[in-house]
């Protein structure tokens, strides 16, 4: 019985933070009707939070005719993100925003890694933690295999091969380490409404990648390999060396995914400009119209890469073990 109650406890704390997070405040009465919390068990979990220093006191709501309810805001200092997107290119492209819990952006700094990658990170990140004591995560982007223990066993920026980016970052900084490949945080920062969902990436240097979500959690594979279409027998290891090349991997790889996983979208952000008409088109020739997905094309990676850093970032507080959920980012 214990358990039980131990466990229901932890997952109302749940439920009550994660609508914070999202509705950013509340009163005790819409967040009961919110979550079906009683008004009793969210006035001893508001007290709790409040006293953990997640949420804070604000000012009483207006009154409806009775007396005012209290009102509680998410605290924005309560955690403190420092999203770190590693880019490839000639040369590297090392980019930091700090955002407080509320996803507002503290501080941005960019840097092009002329020399070792490592040592301008941190330049960037010694001067990010003397500018800001309450960053506790940092959540890391880059184009590459990473494994449960933040190994990268590939990655398209060399000298990061084999380097544990928990001993590399977490250790020497004292925080905790988030880190992700890049397309698959962008999958999850594209991601709203879509119950499946893939994200191709074509760049113009290395081979594709691809985020995928279904039944609205990242599917990473049992190894963490999924959305390692530039393996695709085929079109293994092909670069786009010109736009026809270009699309024609595009669509086999569309192909692909349509046929394996038939998301409900598919983006794609290519260094060529396709017409979605065009792809639409070529699609058809083996497929029908009934089993392709919407096509949305985007331009760049980078917004949405931040904004699945954050959601890692916040990801990383809640309780799976006890939830027993699978992790949501």
């Amino acid at each position: 019985m214990a358990f039980k109650a131990d466990r229901l406890k932890e997952m109302n704390l749940q439920k009550i933070k994660d609508y914070f997070y999202r509705e950013k405040k509340a009163n005790k009465s819409s967040l009961s009707e919110s979550t079906g919390i009683s008004k009793t068990t969210c006035t001893t979990l508001l007290k709790e939070l409040v006293e953990e220093g997640f949420l804070y006191q604000d000012s009483d709501y207006d009154s409806t005719g009775g007396r005012p309810s209290k009102g509680y805001r998410l605290n924005p200092d309560y955690q403190h993100n420092c999203l770190i997107y590693l880019k490839q290119g000639e040369p590297h492209q090392i980019e930091i925003q700090v955002r407080d819990f509320a996803g507002d952006r503290k501080i941005s700094l960019s840097q092009k890694a002329e020399g070792s990658c490592i040592e301008e990170l941190y330049n960037l990140l010694d001067e990010i933690f003397q500018k800001d004591s309450k960053i506790t995560v940092a959540a890391v982007s880059l184009p590459g295999v990473i494994n449960r223990q933040y190994d990268v066993l590939s990655c398209d920026i060399w000298e990061l091969e084999g380097k544990n980016l928990n001993t590399l970052i977490g250790k020497k900084y004292g925080v905790k380490v988030i880190a992700e490949n890049d397309v698959n945080l962008a999958a999850i920062g594209y991601h709203t409404r879509e119950d499946s969902l893939a994200f191709l990436y074509q760049p113009k240097i290395g081979y594709s990648g691809c985020g995928i979500v279904l039944n609205h959690q990242l599917y990473r594979g049992s190894t963490l390999f999924a959305g390692e279409i530039g393996y695709l027998s085929g079109c293994a290891f092909m670069e786009p060396e010109d736009f026809d090349t270009a699309q024609n991997l595009i669509v086999q790889q569309l192909t692909a995914l349509i046929c394996v996983l038939n998301p409900a979208e598919i983006v794609i952000c290519s260094c060529y400009d396709f017409d979605e008409e065009m792809l639409i088109e070529s699609l058809s020739d083996t497929l029908t119209s009934e089993h392709l997905p919407g096509l949305q094309i985007v331009s760049e990676l980078e917004n949405y890469i931040f904004n699945g850093l954050m959601e890692a970032a916040v990801d990383a507080g809640r309780n799976h073990l006890k939830l027993r959920e699978v992790r949501r980012v």
